[in-house]
């Protein structure tokens, strides 16, 4: 009604069709009720609107990461053996919004053993064994701006492949702070970061995958905190300053996979790393 209010009801129409907010019942409404009008798929055209953030933007992720930072910190402090997955979670629930974080848009995520093959796995109800390695994602969020984290953690000794393996999701770290700048597409820092994990572990004699990818964050309502993938090994994009990314650096060799993330904040002249805390992996023995 209101585009035949405005004369558009026969214009060229661009819907998000890949949206998460669409039903295919509201889309085939809009079909049947906008039948003299040219419908085009506009997706992706508001996350490439959103990709620079304004001051105000930066500082509410800011504020998110903050929260996220030390609501990670703590759960992985209440990690021992014998814990339960619930317990953790509640505690990233619990000390997110005590430190003022909004409703969470996914997770939070924590998983033990068994299931830490598993991606965005939520509690099970299970409890953490001695020999065991886990993994913990959050996102607090600051007027719905929202600043992931992923750490993991190991209830055995760090070494021999899994030394070898944490190593190399560190370096992918490492790299993507020391060349993200602007001017340089998405795919030139992730495969910057592919091809030195890679190296490292094939050095290692590590045969498994390595995905060292990331998208962009701002705002974010469930089911998800994503925007676009900007830095993907097949990604056009080129950094700008004020882009903020979520970058997450996991090595899977089954039955382990292990990784961490930080959020990045892209500068005049670099980038800036939003995550204090260490990138593990952290000994809850």
């Amino acid at each position: 009604e209101t585009l035949e209010a405005k004369g558009l009801s026969s214009a060229r129409i661009g819907v998000d069709i890949s949206g998460r907010y669409l039903p295919a019942g509201a889309f085939r409404a809009i079909e049947r009720e906008l039948q003299r009008a040219t419908i085009v798929d506009a997706s992706g055209v508001m996350e490439d609107e959103r990709l620079v953030k304004s001051p105000a933007e930066i500082q509410y992720i800011r504020e998110a990461s903050a929260i996220s930072n030390t609501v990670a910190g703590n759960a992985i402090s209440a990690m021992s053996v014998g814990v339960s997955d619930r317990l953790i979670a509640s505690i990233m629930a619990a000390d997110s919004i005590r430190l003022g974080s909004d409703y969470f848009s996914m997770g939070p995520y924590v998983r033990f053993g068994p299931s830490m093959i598993e991606g965005h796995l939520t509690w099970q109800g299970m409890t953490l064994k001695e020999g065991w390695i886990g993994h913990l994602e959050l996102a607090a969020v600051r007027r719905r701006y929202n600043a992931p984290i992923g750490r993991y953690y190991m209830a055995r000794p760090l070494e021999g492949n899994l030394a070898a393996a944490a190593e190399g999701v560190r370096l992918g770290l490492d790299v993507v702070a020391s060349i993200a700048r602007p001017g340089l597409k998405g795919k030139e820092v992730s495969l910057a970061a592919h091809e030195a994990g890679m190296d490292h572990f094939r050095s290692a004699g590590l045969d498994g995958s390595y995905a060292p990818n990331g998208y962009s964050i701002g705002i974010g309502y469930p089911p998800d905190w994503t925007e676009a993938d900007i830095v993907t090994t097949t990604s056009e994009y080129i950094l700008e300053p004020n882009m903020a990314f979520h970058l997450v650096s996991f090595f899977q060799f089954p039955p382990y996979r292990m990784g961490t993330s930080e959020v990045f904040l892209v500068t005049a002249d670099g980038c800036e790393r939003l995550n204090t805390l260490d990138p593990g992996p952290t000994s809850v023995l």
